[in-house]
């Protein structure tokens, strides 16, 4: 199979093409049956660096683009300074980049070859017992370069280029003897032990290149100085015994069950086996029943009916090189100062330990859950109704936690806490009409997950997930009884009722002492509405989206309403009364008149005001202001296609040809969201390596994607 996607990006000089090429086969002889199939892909990326307040800081290509007047023609100004080729930006050129220049000559590429390929094999010893064989490999390479070119307004003005060289490759092979069987006319046995091993070896180079010596030319070579920036090596190794046993009666009832020790190469080998030892069990059972089967139930409108339930107990391993107290120099928590230009001083190459300290008693992580379900057919399967309850438990969680400095290191890696998660998800399926060869079909999916902290370790009463953002702005938190990566950060002082206190001086918001929890990133709930009309070959799918609640922090919306570049605020200098009551900035308590009662603000700002400057609702104020509710409804895809007619394909090599056109994202409403912003809540895409959710910092926006797809079978 070949196959090659070639995607340009919608801010100038983005694109990514991909190239696969795949082929495998299998055959049979006599009780041998053996597979195989190899796969190779390439993809070439390229990208402007984006992020409104970057590492690179003004040489971010959205660095300013939000705060400049939308009647400024950026094309036909000047973007580079024909002398020094450096940005020229008009009266922003000594803050930020001219966004056209930084997409042309502050950049980011990579290369990635991949290779993954599988073989299987299997033995029928007897017509019951089959001997079973799969390895895989599976492994990439990846030349990624950062270019910031000389005349920047960035932190390296005479120019930067980064190079990494990255390797990871995995191998598994899994071995199983599988026992299937029929003990009686009425009970079947299904049984299977095996082996499993697992290893990934992740390797980085990278090199820092500063000074570049020819404008134009972007490699290491061109610069005049060349350091290591962190080199990187993690192996971990996993091999598994497992075991599977499933009983069935009558075809209506079924019982499974499944038990598996793993052994790892990222736990302390000492200890005790099972729980503080490299090696730990987990297990499950599950059953079902067939009710509609089982009591022979002949009901016009009710086609079959069973029901479920299972319980599991999954164990999870930690990252490589956690469980000692001492690390080794190339792995990635360990030697990242490696030359950098601020370590120690003056671009001088040094190396140090990280400040996270390892942890000799870490255990594995374990997830307990309980859930039930059922699975309902109506009318000859014309309704069909499928749901599950569950209740999910984690424990032993792996993560940082912050030490005092005295200690000598920053964050301690340990296990912490239990994180609960409850939820229901249901589907139905309806199919109003089938007529005549034209079938409507209609499906609804709701899911609804409420994740709570339960406990954190003794003596922990709030856990920050990702820090990066800092104390005043906005963090992810764990705290015990708030739901899992709360928001929490700067707020505005408010009285014992909930008004906000309001400085009768200046009319403006008087900022919190202590921060505090400010949202929920997590949804209320999750719907998708899909509507599939067939009719003669002819194909028509939608599908609608809804999202209820979920918090989100954005910067983007602080900056386009800070700057007052979008008709939500094009009358800046309207007046405007905070609602609210006055406040002492001082005491941070509210006034009070004769009586005892508070004074309802009565001080007018411009909306300018508002949005910009300390004590705002925008730039410069305080994070609570810029948290909003990110419930949307989205048509997230219409797809229509056509199968051309079997009569048209029977002198020709085909089996089938489809033709479609598609369209993703083509519309969305987010009623909480300022009208004008044309903002889409579904860019908060901050660090989703660290589950984290909620925080949007100045992305680059989301795209419309039309296609037209032609599909061939053989």
């Amino acid at each position: 199979m070949l196959s090659r996607s070639d995607n340009t990006g919608i801010i100038p000089n983005s694109s990514f093409v991909r190239n696969n090429i795949s082929a495998g086969g299998s055959g049979f002889y006599n009780k041998f049956t053996i597979g195989g199939n190899v796969t190779y892909t390439n993809s070439a990326q390229r990208g402007p660096l984006v992020g409104g307040s970057s590492a690179q800081g003004g040489s971010s290509a959205l660095s300013r683009l939000l705060f400049i007047p939308r009647n400024l023609d950026l094309q036909n100004l000047p973007n580079t300074d024909p002398i020094t080729n450096g940005s020229v930006f008009g009266w922003l050129s000594t803050q930020a980049d001219n966004p056209i220049w930084s997409t042309t000559n502050n950049s980011y590429t990579s290369r990635v070859d991949r290779v993954s390929s599988s073989l299987t094999g299997s033995y029928a010893i007897k017509e019951w017992l089959t001997l079973a064989y799969r390895g895989g490999l599976n492994t990439y390479t990846d030349a990624r370069r950062s270019t910031i070119r000389p005349g920047n307004t960035g932190k390296y003005g005479t120019g930067r280029i980064v190079e990494d060289h990255l390797q990871n490759t995995e191998l598994e092979q899994t071995v199983t003897l599988t026992f299937d069987k029929n003990l009686t006319e009425d009970i079947s046995l299904r049984a299977l032990i095996g082996n499993q091993i697992n290893q990934r070896q992740f390797e980085a180079a990278s090199f820092l290149g500063t000074g570049i010596i020819i404008f134009g030319i972007d490699n290491l070579g061109n610069t005049t100085a060349i350091q290591p920036y962190g080199p990187q090596f993690r192996k971990k190794r996993l091999m598994g015994m497992l075991g599977e046993v499933g009983v069935g009666y009558k075809d209506w009832a079924f019982l499974n069950g499944t038990l598996r020790r793993d052994q790892s190469s990222t736990l302390n080998k000492n200890g005790e086996i099972g729980e503080t030892g490299r090696g730990f069990f987990y297990y499950s059972a599950s059953g079902s029943l067939v009710f509609s089967e089982a009591l022979k139930l002949d009901l016009p409108w009710f086609s079959s009916g069973k029901v479920r339930a299972s319980y599991s107990r999954v164990g999870n391993d930690a990252d490589p090189y956690s469980a000692g107290l001492t690390r080794y120099i190339n792995n990635p928590r360990y030697g990242n100062n490696v030359g950098t230009t601020d370590f120690p001083f003056n671009g001088v190459p040094a190396l140090a330990l990280s400040s996270q300290i390892g942890n000799p008693a870490l255990t594995p992580e374990f997830t307990k859950e309980l859930e039930f379900g059922a699975d309902l057919n109506f009318l000859k399967n014309r309704v069909v109704i499928s749901t599950s309850i569950y209740d999910r438990r984690t424990t032993n969680q792996i993560g940082e936690v912050t030490l005092p400095s005295a200690t000598g290191y920053g964050v301690l890696l340990t296990n912490f806490g239990e994180i609960s998660n409850k939820g229901i998800e249901l589907a139905a399926t309806v199919v109003p009409v089938d007529l005549r060869g034209f079938r409507w079909s209609s499906t609804l999916n709701f899911t609804r997950n409420k994740n709570i902290v339960e406990s954190l370790t003794d003596g922990l009463d709030l856990l920050v997930i990702e820090p990066g953002f800092g104390s005043g702005l906005v963090q992810p938190i764990l705290q015990p009884g708030q739901y899992y990566g709360s928001l929490y950060g700067s707020n505005a002082d408010r009285d014992d009722q909930g008004n906000l206190l309001v400085d009768p001086n200046t009319g403006r918001l008087i900022p919190a002492l202590e921060p505090k929890i400010l949202g929920n990133p997590n949804p209320d709930f999750l719907m998708g509405f899909i509507n599939t009309f067939t009719y003669k070959g002819i194909t028509l799918n939608t599908l609608i989206d809804y999202r209820k609640g979920g918090s989100i922090y954005s910067t983007t919306l602080q900056s386009e309403l800070g700057r007052g570049v979008t008709r939500d605020t094009e009358d800046r200098e309207q007046l405007f009364v905070i609602k609210g009551v006055q406040g002492d900035p001082n005491t941070h308590q509210p006034i009070r008149d004769g009586n005892g009662n508070t004074i309802p603000n009565n001080r007018a700002i411009s909306l300018n005001d508002y949005y910009f400057g300390a004590g705002s609702a925008g730039i410069g104020g305080q994070a609570e202001q810029s948290i909003y509710d990110a419930t949307t409804v989205r048509l997230r895809e219409i797809t229509l296609g056509y199968d051309l007619p079997k009569t048209l394909l029977q002198k020709t090599p085909f089996g089938n040809i489809n033709i479609s056109l598609s369209g993703r994202n083509l519309w969305w409403y987010s009623p909480n969201i300022p009208k004008y912003t044309n903002f889409d809540p579904e860019t908060s895409t901050y660090n989703s390596g660290s589950n984290v959710q909620g925080i949007e910092y100045t992305n680059s926006p989301s795209v419309r994607r039309y296609g037209v797809n032609l599909r061939v079978n053989f």
